[in-house]
């Protein structure tokens, strides 16, 4: 994985959780709605939980990147 795979990925993310809705449509009443309120907010929850990682393994790809000084920074 690289630094292009982790944008492409946030850039997923991004998408994913501006398409999940927040809330049921009103119209929706009943258990059914309930059910569905609590799985789409899970569904939220775990998408906005994978940024984070996102962050961390984009902090691990630039760590490991410049661990040769030559890669990061050129020839001094």
């Amino acid at each position: 994985m690289n630094s292009l795979h982790l944008g492409a990925a946030r850039t997923g993310l991004e998408q994913a959780v501006a398409l999940v809705p927040a809330l049921v449509p009103d119209t929706w009443t009943g258990g059914a709605s309930e059910a569905c309120q609590r799985e789409l907010d899970e569904a939220r929850a775990l998408l906005v939980a994978v940024g984070p990682l996102l962050d961390e393994a984009a902090g691990a790809v630039a760590a490991v990147s410049c661990a040769d000084p030559l890669a990061c920074w050129g020839a001094p």
